[in-house]
């Protein structure tokens, strides 16, 4: 009788957590990420919209990226410049449940130990290792070229075809910065645009990135 009663507990409790899942979670979502390569210090998982042409330029993209990321004027640019809205705030690891919520507020050297370190929440933190879980979106148009969600990036496919791998390896960066907790002040483009220097950490690395680009 207590077995039987047991069982009929346990039925209830299996379902809710399977219920529980977050949808957009990279848990949930894992049989989409169909391949995967390692650039230096990336780690990057690719769902089948990307092609091998399109792995191809995110490769050199990124290979150019761990160049620049080497170096030490990179480190002496990012330690200079000022920030905003340094807390970090949605940090979540591939479960998408929220990871070391805090309320401290990072300076500029701790910003870039928490990049260089891969301090993200999709494997072991401080792993020297920067995890991408990387996506194109074919409708993604207009002033909004990516965005992320629960460690995953979603990048606008006519972005990706119409600019340069370094270009694309820099908006990875911005994106990635989001995978670390780091926010926009204010979530509508139109909002940031007109209201708000851009100057938090995803903008200012994402910025430096850029100007950093051969011409």
């Amino acid at each position: 009788m207590k077995v039987f009663i047991s069982f009929i507990v346990l039925i209830p409790l299996f379902g809710m957590s399977q219920d529980n899942i977050n949808k957009n979670s990279i848990e949930f979502n894992k049989s989409l990420y169909t391949d995967s390569i390692t650039v230096g210090r990336f780690h990057v998982r690719f769902t089948d919209q990307f092609d091998d042409a399109d792995k191809m330029k995110t490769k050199n993209g990124l290979l150019w990226l761990d160049e620049v990321m080497d170096k030490d004027s990179f480190k002496s640019k990012v330690v200079k410049m000022r920030y905003k809205n340094t807390r970090i705030k949605n940090k979540v690891n591939k479960k998408c449940k929220a990871e070391n919520r805090t309320k401290k507020r990072y300076n500029a050297e701790e910003i870039f130990e928490l990049l260089v370190k891969g301090n993200d929440g999709l494997g072991n933190l401080n792993d020297q290792i920067i995890d991408l879980y990387l996506d194109l979106d074919p409708d993604l148009r207009g002033n909004v070229l990516g965005s992320t969600s629960c460690g995953r990036i979603k990048s606008g496919r006519l972005f990706f075809e119409n600019n340069s791998k370094e270009k694309y390896a820099s908006h990875l960066i911005h994106e990635y910065m989001h995978v670390l907790g780091f926010n926009h002040f204010l979530n509508k483009p139109l909002f940031r645009s007109f209201f708000l220097k851009k100057n938090d950490p995803p903008y200012q690395i994402g910025k430096l990135t850029r100007a950093l680009i051969p011409q």
